[in-house]
Order: C-alpha cells, then structure tokens, then sequence
C-alpha cells in the first residue's frame, strides 16, 4: 500500500494513516484520493462528537481507500496484528497504543497529539494535529469539540435518569396492583368462607 507516496514498513501503516486522517502532508506529497477522506480542522474525536463518525470508523474507510481492491476483510487485523494489538480493535489501538506508539516512531517528538481526559474506555478523547494548532482551533477544541462532549455526557445522564425514573414507576405500579389482586382475592375469600360457615348454621338447625 501506498499512503504518502513511498512505501513503508507494514507496522508503520496504521501511523501513516493517522497522520493522513488528521491533515498531515508530507513535504514532497501530492494530492490524491484519499484528501476528501482527510480532516480539514486537524481535530478527529475518537468517540463520536457532534455528529462526526467515530475515528475508528474514519480511519478504517481512509485505510479501505488506500488498499482499494485489495482491501480484505482479514487485513485489518493484520494491521492491528503487526501494531501489537493482535484480536483489538481499531478503536482501542487509537485509546491505549497509537500516541506512545507514535512518539517512539517519532523520537518523541509527536506531531499529532492525543488529548483525553483520564478516562480510557468511556472518556472524551481527539487526536490533534500539532502542524494545524493555533489559537482559533485551540477554542475550537475547547469549547466545540469538548463542550459538545460534555452536552451528550449531559444528555446521556438525563436519559438515564428518565428511564431509571420511569422503571420506578413501572414497578411501583406493579406492586400497587398486586396489592390490588391480593387485597381483592382476601376478600373473596372470606365472603366464601362466611357464606359456607353460614350455610353450614342453617342446615344444622332445628325445625
């Protein structure tokens, strides 16, 4: 495969592609068809966030463009494989490998930096393209980016909180009910209990 126009080694490629997904050209790179698939901003959420698709779901259609016909269903486990993440997925190797990954590729000298909040599986996560970093994209990150994060956080909570809300309702209801149906069935049957104990008085008495 060919994502920059020379070749490089196989466990190199998911690096690569990062970098092309982010906007990153290489000094002597020409345009191709991979550019449409590039983000113009340099900011790719990892989770998805206002509206864009996740960066795992990015990275795999700019990946499935590069390799084009020879794009196979085993080849990204290939890639995660040669990664050292061997049966993960896309998503947990942009979490937990790329950016140390990126920093030893790179002599600890990253240019596309991983910003998180302490959260591995469940926090807000981007990855930033240093090269495309000024102030006007810095308050884009802040206040776009992860107080859009923030608002679906808020978002989810409520939800959360309705439902748990209207289960408790439900269960309520169930047990008034069943109150209901055992108060109502007590009653039946005391009433066929008297009505025997009755009928029994009378049979038994003198004429």
């Amino acid at each position: 495969m060919d994502l920059q126009g020379h070749d490089h080694s196989f466990h190199s490629l998911l690096q690569v592609a990062v970098a092309r997904l982010l906007g990153y050209h290489w000094p002597d790179q020409e345009k191709d068809g991979l550019d449409a698939l590039c983000d113009r901003d340099g900011i790719v959420c990892i989770p998805p966030v206002g509206g864009e698709q996740p960066a795992a779901d990015r990275l795999r259609a700019l990946l499935a463009a590069a390799y084009g016909k020879k794009w196979k269903g085993t080849t990204e486990g290939e890639l995660l494989a040669a990664a050292g993440f061997a049966g993960k997925s896309l998503d947990e190797w942009l979490r937990d490998g790329f950016f140390e990954q990126h920093c030893k590729l790179f002599h600890h000298r990253p240019f596309i930096w991983h910003v998180w909040d302490g959260r591995k599986k469940d926090g807000f996560h981007a990855l930033v393209n240093y090269h495309k970093l000024d102030h006007k994209l810095l308050e884009k990150l802040t206040f776009t980016t992860l107080g859009g994060w923030i608002q679906q956080m808020r978002q989810a909570v409520k939800r959360d909180e309705a439902t748990a809300e209207a289960g408790s309702r439900r269960r309520s209801t169930s047990r008034s009910g069943s109150r209901r149906s055992s108060k109502a069935r007590t009653r039946t049957t005391s009433s066929s209990a008297g009505s025997r104990w009755r009928s029994s008085r009378s049979a038994g008495s003198p004429t």
